[in-house]
């Protein structure tokens, strides 16, 4: 017990972020499952074209799969819409573990983010 000592107040924290973590997911999960099942049983064709969709997708695919897809995808995805506004950007690196501001996570400098911010 003595090497824990002084670590105490980082583990509530910790805990605490861990704590508020679980209820935004808890919500969204909640949410997005309500919307889904909505769609599924709703008479709307479009709504449920798309809820039989996902549910091909991403109902048989493990999850693993599936947040590599979306993460490479989304570094695909960010590249595009840079390159769109800046062609001479190469590759948008997604950062996996975050970062503190936007501008690092996208790798954009300061002009390019006013270029970016006066086209929007």
């Amino acid at each position: 017990m003595e090497a824990l000592e002084g670590w105490w107040d980082d583990y509530f924290w910790g805990a605490l972020v861990i704590l508020k973590v679980f209820i935004c997911s808890l919500g969204l999960m909640t949410l997005f499952g309500l919307l889904g099942a909505m769609a599924k049983l709703s008479h709307s064709r479009i709504a449920n074209k798309i809820a039989g969709t996902y549910t091909v997708a991403f109902r048989g695919t493990p999850e693993i799969l599936v947040i590599l897809l979306l993460y490479f995808g989304s570094a695909v995805f960010l590249t595009a819409i840079a390159q769109f506004f800046n062609p001479d950007i190469k590759f948008v690196d997604v950062h996996p573990f975050g970062q503190e501001r936007s501008q690092s996570l996208l790798s954009l400098d300061h002009m390019q983010l006013k270029l970016f911010a006066e086209h929007f």
